[in-house]
């Protein structure tokens, strides 16, 4: 007659007993060297700051400050400045959204400066679909001394107006 021990499983199973019955004796063993720690006068590393505050400590590590050392030299004046620069649209009556008037308006920097941002305002209550006005494409100019904005009225009841704007610096 043959009897089953259980195989490699009751092995895996007795030696994780073993190991959890050793693991509560070596805790047993910590806990009175815990208690004795708690119950001390002064723990070894505070009798190594030797009364110190973290402070006089921080101090006594990077030393007192030295002298202040001379100003450095006075940088030149800013001389570039930003501005916004606008130019105005006119759109008639779309008639239908197939037949919207459409406009290509550039707002130009100043001499000298370069577009750093842009967009557009309507009459009819902002920019996109809820003012009638579309804009279709939006940047700047080739040269960098714009912003051209491409507009179409869908409103077939009304013409619009608006601003194209130009944000410059230089």
């Amino acid at each position: 007659m043959r009897r089953n021990l259980g195989g490699p499983a009751l092995v895996v199973a007795v030696i994780a007993l073993f190991v959890a019955l050793g693991e509560g004796a070596v805790a047993a063993g910590i806990v009175p060297l815990a208690k004795h720690a708690l119950t001390a006068g002064t723990a070894t590393n505070s009798l190594k700051l030797g009364g110190r505050t973290p402070a006089q400590i921080k101090t006594s590590l990077h030393g007192s400050a030295g002298p202040t050392g001379p100003t450095g030299p006075q940088g030149a004046a800013g001389s570039a400045q930003v501005s916004l620069h606008s130019q105005t649209f006119s759109l008639n009556a779309a008639g239908d959204i197939a037949g919207g008037d459409s406009a290509t308006t550039t707002a130009n920097c100043g001499s000298g400066q370069k577009a750093v941002g842009g967009g557009y305002t309507t009459n009819g209550g902002g920019p996109g679909l809820a003012g009638g006005v579309l804009g279709a494409d939006s940047g700047p100019t080739s040269a960098d001394d714009g912003w051209t904005v491409i507009l179409t009225n869908l409103d077939g009841g009304a013409a619009h107006t608006g601003k194209v704007y130009a944000i410059c610096f230089g």
